[in-house]
């Protein structure tokens, strides 16, 4: 996890997690017209564990304001796949 989450793994993917989810929350902040939904409960804890109580609290306001939410709630994102297979055989389940 701490390749992607720090962007280590480079050859594999541009990708630093908890940098993106840096900006996120200041792009957020900074223009109320702005909403971000996120899926990985696992990187979220991760980047939320390294933040400051100033930057938790900016955090927890824009959760309560509907600007920064999550879907699914899982440690790791589902397989895109099971999600629409799973919303076919069950029209009931919603995504």
């Amino acid at each position: 996890m701490d390749q992607y989450f720090y962007g280590q793994r480079n050859d594999f993917a541009h990708a630093g997690v908890g940098y993106s989810l840096d900006t996120i929350v200041q792009s957020l902040e900074v223009n109320p017209d702005r909403k971000f939904t996120f899926a990985e409960q696992a990187f979220f804890q991760r980047w939320w564990n390294e933040q400051n109580e100033e930057r938790r609290n900016v955090t927890k306001a824009l959760v309560a304001n509907g600007q920064l939410s999550f879907v699914l709630n899982g440690w790791a994102q589902v397989s895109l796949s099971l999600s629409l297979s799973l919303s076919l055989s069950d029209p009931s389940l919603t995504l």
